[in-house]
């Protein structure tokens, strides 16, 4: 086994990279199987901050993310570095768009339900409905990112499941907001 170099990343948790067009935010991973044979061509293996995507990514093209040095509290998003920002503003525009679409008993695109799981949540988005069936996939708004044994990173389930937990998750939203 090559013998691992100190070099910039290796205390890092939430790094950057450039993607073409465009800044990306994740998490090193560093045990997977993986990301050990990334690494044997100079390679990491970064898992995107929101989404269940995973990139391999030169080495020298990642960065740690730098700390704050007075984190702050914002919107219950503990506010430690950049990327902890990034995650709040993505979970803001969730939110936001799964508030602007229709309370009418059906389920939409953009439609958010979380699960408690040990000591958080894992959460979910609704990125296709079809008549019978629907696509959710997994989000990472929980710091801990969480998934459910039974929805995992996502996939295909029938529409009448997600609509039970996206219907239960507005019933506590209207509930808590009163």
């Amino acid at each position: 086994m090559p013998q691992k170099n100190k070099d910039h990343l290796e205390f890092a948790h939430h790094v950057k990279f450039q993607w073409g067009d465009e800044q990306k935010f994740g998490i090193l991973e560093s045990y997977s199987d993986d990301a050990e044979q990334a690494a044997l061509t100079g390679h990491v293996v970064v898992q995107d901050l929101v989404t269940p995507k995973r990139y391999k990514v030169l080495r020298s093209d990642v960065q740690p993310v730098a700390k704050f040095d007075n984190p702050r509290m914002e919107d219950s998003f503990y506010c430690m570095d950049e990327a902890d920002v990034v995650l709040k503003d993505a979970f803001k525009a969730a939110q936001q768009t799964a508030a602007a679409l229709p309370d009418d008993g059906k389920l939409h695109v953009g439609q958010m339900f979380s699960i408690g799981v040990a000591d958080g949540s894992a959460w979910y988005v609704v990125t296709k409905v079809n008549k019978r069936t629907c696509d959710v996939e997994w989000r990472g708004f929980c710091p801990d990112r969480w998934t459910d044994h039974h929805f995992g990173y996502g996939g295909q389930f029938q529409v009448s499941e997600i609509l039970r937990y996206v219907e239960s998750a507005a019933a506590m939203r209207k509930l808590f907001a009163s």
